[in-house]
């Protein structure tokens, strides 16, 4: 393949990719069940060191747990003899460019990759060790994410009697119900932190059923990469029906993205990709 069909097949592949991550985030973003199957295998922990973005990718195109073909040689394992690849995701691609006053050197994004990476189903080796985040506790600390979470949003988090409702978010504050136990407190957060990065407190035009949709699926996809199990909201299972041809499925995508880059701790010397 020359190089001018080796880009027409990137660009294809490429538009290939974002068609069928669309075609899943509509059938899987407004569905309480097909959200949980969309989910499930981020409840495994200690494997995956993709972007979000990218770890949707894989799952869209069939893959559960994915790594380059050296990566799987790091875990004692190897891709199978024959086996070819299906599954490709987004790398970053980086140049260095001279200040033209300092005349230091320095490290920018020029474009993103398509690289193939093997699913563990096309692989053979060594067992690998799951790390399994216990079901009724989460692992994390609600006063650690907090602040984390008030970085991010620029707005201070309270725990405070907020009635019958679990939180709730304004143009000032984030607010926790303080009746609620740690695992309770961190989905609120995320759900609550959601608003204020979509800026549903000032937009008054949407619905509210759709905020709640938005909110909660960012929030529910955010759990669900950390680990921590929490049922979809009563709020959510009633409301996607209704807003379901309005939500709008990216902001989800990058809203919880931009909370689980805000959260979590990533390797040190690691560069996560795109």
């Amino acid at each position: 393949m020359n190089t001018q069909d080796k880009k027409a097949w990137a660009i294809e592949k490429a538009g290939n990719l974002k068609d069928r991550l669309d075609d899943l985030l509509k059938s899987s973003l407004v569905d309480p069940e097909k959200m949980k199957e969309l989910t499930a295998h981020y409840r495994v922990s200690g494997i995956y060191h993709y972007s979000f973005l990218n770890s949707l990718l894989i799952f869209c195109q069939g893959g559960m747990l994915a790594h380059g073909f050296k990566r799987w040689q790091d875990l004692n394992r190897h891709v199978k003899k024959g086996e070819k690849a299906r599954i490709y995701i987004f790398t970053p691609a980086f140049k260095r460019k001279e200040d033209a006053e300092t005349g230091e050197k320095a490290e920018y994004l020029a474009y993103f990759l398509l690289r193939p990476v093997f699913d563990v189903s096309q692989t053979e080796g060594e067992p690998l060790e799951y790390v399994h985040n216990s079901p009724d506790t989460a692992n994390y600390s609600f006063d650690e994410l907090a602040a984390k979470v008030e970085a991010l949003t620029g707005l201070p988090v309270v725990v405070k009697p907020t009635g019958r409702a679990r939180g709730y978010c304004s143009p000032t504050e984030i607010a926790v119900n303080e009746s609620s136990n740690n695992t309770d407190r961190i989905k609120t957060l995320f759900h609550e932190a959601a608003h204020a990065l979509l800026d549903h407190a000032r937009d008054t035009d949407l619905a509210r059923s759709r905020k709640e949709v938005e909110a909660e699926a960012a929030a529910y996809l955010v759990l669900s990469f950390l680990g921590v199990d929490f049922e979809l909201s009563r709020e959510y299972v009633q409301a996607y029906g209704a807003d379901s041809a309005q939500v709008d499925r990216m902001e989800i995508i990058k809203t919880a993205d931009r909370l689980i880059k805000a959260v979590r701790i990533q390797p040190e010397g690691e560069r996560e990709a795109a």
